[in-house]
């Protein structure tokens, strides 16, 4: 069960929220709790009536249709056990998301340059270009899966996208302007770490959600074009493509992912290098605490000795993590030795870069560990991604140790509840991306950890992310509105169980509920509304060919799947039948009147 509340995690909620309410009354936190501009600013969207004008899913229970009172319905209901009242609710947020989602994306695709073909990274003259570290990786991914949700009219110019960018060299490709389409002249290093952005949080992420054609092959052909031009040499693991944790971690992320999904071992040999350079030439040397920048030859750091445990310098270490749990679920010979360097390295994280009550830091000092800026990274979930991969490879390993699989799960879960402890916090110094990457954070943690209250954290607090959204849909105008509609929808999704009504529409309202094997589904229009009802699949297999769902980075989260070949129970208002789950993933039909709702109930049989 993953984002239903069982009775007894309810109770423990409840006890907690007594003690720690969401509002001004009796007992509750202090008025100026967290930065009061950005407590203010999710004040300002608090009114929800606009999402359903009509009432429907508010009316049965005579709630107010504002974010704090569904917050709190929504928990009553939950401990009633009543699964058609929590996802009748969940369907306010959900569709929140969507039509704020929805709004970023009509804003952007007039903005694919009909020259080019390609979209810029800023609505500003400095930022009219195609960048893949920009543009690539944070804006085109999260608008070509806006699409295919949303609007699959705007589709094909997203394919176009893909193709006018895969034109734009036979080597590791440059930036270029939009319009005109004239190279940056970038050097190789800066080419090498742009294009690794734009494989790891561009083309990864639309593997995981869309399939992989087309975007697997180009991921495919950008890994062999940053392979080909490594040229960082290391003592005694050849070249590699980089000196820094940021581009090798993101190396090891979509290296680890292409060999799962291609079964083409080089991808893993290329891996094995990166990884081995660094547990065998690097963390030995460092008191186990990877280094941002290292000179591989020289063996000594770059600049200053210090590791970021947030953006631009973590992705080390679900690189690392990724790529050990293939090797050892491919049954490398010296995962065993790999194993106990890591163990040391996450031993000495977990002791160094977290606050007394487990979220993480921003950045420590090596070798000391002491932590060399105060504040949280809003990053956090990637690092704690590390060790939920950790803990798998404990449990799957022939030589792992169950135990020590226990302890760093439990490192995870306690970043989870420490989060819930912190509202209006200035992620990221109270920037938009910072609060995308918090709830991100959670979301993906959420998913392998049921926490009710980092689950109300982030219904609550994701009011504060949809702030910086302005009445005509824009947000920041830039490459980062792409992170606030990935957020939002991964947020959708874990809502209504990864189910969806297509065609989409702005009149349409759907939430979920899980509970054990069932997923129950509440949906309503406040029009008339003919459409298919389709459930989530096992896409990491599917897609990807992995042997487990493990926690990832810019994964989006399986919540509830049909698999073929399994049978369902499903039941609705007319009775209740048994169908293959390849059906519902296709798609069931369904009609909706307007102002009524409509609720089905799926069970695998």
């Amino acid at each position: 069960m993953r984002f239903a509340l069982s009775a007894l995690c309810m109770i423990v909620a409840l006890v907690a929220l007594v003690a720690i309410p969401f509002d001004g009354r009796a007992g509750a936190r202090p008025p100026d709790e967290g930065v009061p501009a950005l407590r203010e600013q999710a004040r300002s969207v608090e009114n929800l009536a606009w999402v359903d004008p009509l009432g429907v899913a508010t009316r049965p229970t005579g709630t107010a249709p504002t974010r704090p009172e569904i917050v709190r319905e929504r928990t009553s209901r939950a401990w009633a056990g009543d699964q058609v009242g929590v996802a009748r609710l969940n369907a306010i947020f959900a569709t929140e998301a969507q039509r704020r989602s929805r709004l970023v994306l009509d804003r952007w695709v007039p903005r694919i340059d009909p020259g080019t073909g390609l979209l810029p990274s800023d609505v500003l003259p400095e930022g009219h270009n195609w960048a893949y570290g920009d543009t690539g990786s944070d804006l085109y991914p999260h608008l070509a899966i806006a699409a295919h949700l949303l609007a699959p009219e705007y589709e094909p110019a997203f394919l176009g996208v893909l193709a006018a960018e895969r034109k734009l060299g036979p080597d590791v490709p440059d930036d270029v302007t939009v319009p005109g389409g004239q190279p940056l002249g970038l050097n190789l290093n800066d080419r090498i770490f742009g294009n690794a952005e734009y494989a790891k949080d561009g083309l990864l992420p639309m593997v995981d959600r869309l399939g992989p054609d087309p975007w697997l092959g180009r991921l495919v052909e950008i890994a062999d074009k940053i392979l080909a031009a490594s040229d960082t040499p290391t003592r005694a693991h050849g070249m590699i493509p980089a000196d820094s944790t940021e581009v090798n971690g993101d190396a090891l992320q979509f290296l680890s992912r292409v060999y799962w999904a291609t079964g083409n071992r080089k991808y893993l040999e290329a891996a094995n290098q990166i990884s081995r350079a660094y547990l065998q030439e690097q963390l030995p040397m460092t008191t186990y605490l990877p280094v941002n920048r290292w000179d591989f030859a020289k063996k000594e750091p770059i600049e200053r000795r210090r590791f970021r445990l947030s953006d631009h310098g973590n992705e080390i270490l679900p690189g690392l993590l990724e790529w050990h749990f293939a090797a050892t679920a491919s049954g490398d010979p010296e995962a065993g030795a790999d194993r106990i360097t890591i163990r040391r390295m996450l031993d000495r994280l977990a002791d160094k870069g977290r606050s007394p009550d487990g979220l993480w830091m921003r950045v420590i000092e090596i070798p000391s560990g002491k932590v060399e800026q105060e504040g949280f990274s809003d990053n956090w979930g990637y690092d704690s991604q590390a060790f939920l991969i950790q803990s798998l490879v404990e449990r799957i390993a022939p030589d792992g140790d169950p135990a020590i699989g226990a302890r760093y799960h439990e490192v995870a879960a306690a970043s989870l509840a420490a989060v819930a402890k912190y509202r209006f916090y200035p992620w990221q110094s109270g920037e938009m991306d910072g609060y995308a990457d918090a709830i991100e954070s959670a979301i993906y943690i959420l998913h392998e950890i049921d926490d009710p209250l980092a689950a109300r954290w982030v219904d609550d607090q994701i009011g504060t992310l949809y702030g910086f959204q302005r009445p005509d849909g824009s947000v920041v105008e830039r490459d980062l509105d792409g992170n606030f509609i990935r957020s939002a929808l991964l947020n959708a999704a874990r809502l209504t169980g990864g189910a969806r009504l297509a065609p989409w529409s702005p009149n349409l309202l759907l939430g979920g509920a899980q509970e054990g094997g069932c997923l129950t589904l509440w949906a309503a229009s406040s029009q008339d509304w003919q459409g298919r009802l389709i459930l989530d699949q096992p896409r990491h297999r599917d897609f990807q060919r992995m042997p487990y769902d493990y926690a990832r980075l810019n994964k989006w989260p399986e919540w509830f799947t049909a698999d073929a070949g399994t049978a369902y129970r499903v039941t609705d208002g007319q009775g209740a039948t048994t169908l293959d789950g390849r059906a519902l993933v296709d798609g069931l039909p369904l009609s909706l009147i307007a102002d009524h709702e409509q609720v089905i109930r799926v069970c695998r049989a």
